[in-house]
């Protein structure tokens, strides 16, 4: 599951993911293109706050369901241009 990149994607434990706590989670992973992930963030904050909470990341069926960060963004509006 993804609590483990909602774990570590959440430095301050606020239970949120801000989008620099984002962004410094993926340059980490270097699974998604740089300039596509104020796309995929935006995508997964659905209430546009700039926050993700934990309902907002897994609103998205596959980011429940999968086994990995990279199937969960096949599901993804963005994620054929995301992967290297």
């Amino acid at each position: 599951m993804h609590l483990i990149f909602v774990q570590k994607a959440d430095k301050n434990n606020d239970h949120q993911i801000s989008r620099a706590e984002f962004n410094e989670h993926m340059t980490l992973t270097r699974s998604i293109i740089k300039n596509d992930w104020k796309k995929l963030f935006d995508e997964l904050d659905t209430d546009k706050n700039g926050l993700l909470s934990l309902q907002e990341f897994f609103a998205k069926p596959s980011c429940l369901s999968s086994s990995s960060l990279m199937d969960a963004l096949k599901d993804f509006s963005v994620s054929s241009k995301l992967l290297y």
